[in-house]
């Protein structure tokens, strides 16, 4: 049996090893378009904000792969999928048939659409590469906005505060983590972050991005303008469906499954941040896991295991902050 997993993520790098331990004899192949094995992204927030030196991000190794026999692949972008002929092709142009296949391509950054977004100096975080990207940057660029002030927005200008001189966040809701916390805990999370020397703008929306005397200028609909020298942009992720789109396969706000986590080709399954499932996707480092577990159950033994919808704890810590004595 030929195994193939696209993505090196929680969910691709748990499912191969999933599938390894159910099945010894198997081929099992793991293609990234990343340079690196896998490496856990929530601690790219200690890594911005020098906690820890870059080789502790890293889980598994190359040593790791070779002595579980899963072939992995690195700087590896699919761009085709034959569904008929079970095989993809990668953009060096490597054949990698499969019988079974697991999408588990993940989520990339969405960028709001204001004019001058596509600055060079308007950032994401969502990988090794953006976080070296912004380390880079920030020795000469020290006044930093940070559009969006969700979970991650907050613990990216909280991990940059001790590294910058200014910090500024723009958020388009009246209190921090609205989805979270109602007004009073909002007004206090944001005190305890004021005291720390984050600077907030809520309640604006953030309308175009200009190059002024060498700064970078946001106005906002209130016409408020935030100036600095970096921007992150924090505003949600999106799933990635590309290449499942490409290749006829069902989606929507992400790549469609049932409840075996198939696709709507029999012998393709998807799993983590890029799945929809029953109108509902997922962001979150549990619901990979499980999916991948559950994934690989059934790709070995044919539709064995129902996933049993991941349920969430409430966030409890953001920037080291409790949220429930607030």
């Amino acid at each position: 049996m030929r195994y193939l997993i696209i993505g090196n993520g929680i969910a691709g790098t748990n499912a191969a090893k999933k599938i390894r331990d159910l099945d010894k004899e198997a081929s099992v192949s793991v293609l990234t378009d990343e340079s690196y094995p896998y490496y856990t992204r929530p601690k790219l927030i200690n890594y911005l904000a020098s906690k820890i030196t870059e080789d502790k991000l890293f889980v598994y190794k190359s040593d790791w792969y070779r002595q579980n026999n899963i072939k992995l692949y690195l700087n590896s972008c699919i761009t085709e999928i034959n569904r008929k002929n079970k095989f993809i092709l990668d953009n060096k142009n490597n054949k990698f048939h499969y019988d079974k296949m697991l999408l588990a391509v993940g989520s990339s950054a969405a960028k709001i659409p204001v004019t001058g977004s596509d600055n060079s100096l308007v950032l994401t975080l969502r990988c090794l590469d953006d976080a070296r990207h912004i380390i880079d940057l920030i020795k000469k660029r020290r006044e930093i906005i940070v559009i969006g002030g969700g979970l991650l927005g907050l613990e990216v200008a909280d991990s940059l505060k001790g590294v910058a001189e200014k910090v500024q966040v723009i958020e388009i809701s009246d209190h921090l983590l609205s989805y979270q916390l109602n007004e009073k805990q909002g007004k206090n999370l944001e005190q305890k972050l004021k005291h720390k020397g984050i600077i907030f703008y809520l309640n604006e929306i953030c309308r175009n991005i200009e190059n002024y005397n060498n700064k970078l200028v946001v106005t906002t609909e209130n016409n408020t303008t935030v100036t600095g020298d970096l921007i992150i942009m924090s505003t949600g992720i999106k799933a990635r469906k590309e290449v499942a789109s490409a290749a006829g396969l069902h989606t929507d706000k992400g790549i469609v499954v049932n409840k075996y986590l198939q696709t709507s080709d029999e012998s393709i399954y998807a799993a983590g941040d890029c799945i929809q499932l029953g109108g509902k996707t997922w962001g979150f480092v549990k619901s990979s896991v499980e999916q991948a577990f559950t994934a690989a159950e059934n790709m070995v033994y044919a539709n064995k295991s129902a996933y049993k919808e991941t349920k969430i704890d409430p966030t409890i810590k953001v920037t080291g902050i409790n949220l429930k004595e607030l």
